[in-house]
């Protein structure tokens, strides 16, 4: 849980513990600053010294925008489903990813060993649970969202994601594998979740330069 404190509270917290110099200087440095960025890291310093954790506010790290359906709400690493040439990109903007990877390696018993031979082939393909809720703004099911949300779940090819977590352990496509819309309670909603696995783009590579000299 998110905690804040203003530089009174945090003065008070640090005379019921011990004065603190490193404290003051803290909070000087808050008063001191000429923006709200500048502030707010001050801010952070002192909270980690007064009560020795940094107390950060996860929506102040990245702005993501805010949501379409929830005024206000602001967005937390959604996911960009990104269109084929001349369709719209698909913004899920309250999908829950989960992922997990198994490396693929080789196990052979060896006769007078207790432990098997392992080779380690490679990292393996990255598996995705992603689940969340497609939403429409007024008292209607989103039934129109739901059918763009279709035509991405059958596409016969990958589809290029982005997605702070994905695209920083290097997933940039994946292939749906299954999903399934679920009922929900509230009739402007759309529960979904659907199974992915990673892919990457295969390269032709042509090994034998005479026979590409051949074809020129």
């Amino acid at each position: 849980m998110t905690q804040s404190f203003s530089i009174p509270e945090l003065l008070k917290l640090a005379d019921n513990i011990r004065f603190q110099p490193m404290l003051a200087a803290a909070l000087n440095t808050a008063l001191r600053t000429r923006n709200k960025e500048e502030y707010e890291i001050a801010m952070r310093e002192a909270t980690k010294i007064a009560i020795g954790y940094e107390s950060v506010n996860v929506y102040t790290s990245k702005d993501y925008g805010t949501s379409s359906f929830l005024p206000g709400m602001p967005l937390f690493q959604p996911l960009l489903f990104k269109g084929e040439e001349g369709q719209d990109d698909l913004l899920l903007e309250s999908a829950v990813l989960e992922v997990s990877q198994q490396k693929n390696i080789v196990v052979t018993p060896v006769q007078g060993r207790d432990n098997a031979v392992k080779e380690f082939i490679n990292g393996g393909d990255w598996n995705l649970n992603v689940s969340g809720i497609i939403c429409a703004k007024e008292h209607r099911y989103p039934l129109d969202e739901v059918i763009e949300f279709e035509r991405f779940i059958q596409r016969k090819a990958t589809i290029q994601v982005v997605h702070e977590l994905l695209n920083a352990i290097g997933v940039y496509e994946i292939v749906i594998l299954s999903h399934t819309l679920s009922k929900t309670p509230h009739i402007n909603c759309q529960a979904y979740s659907f199974t992915a696995v990673s892919d990457e783009p295969t390269e032709l590579v042509i090994n034998d330069a005479a026979a590409l000299d051949d074809q020129i």
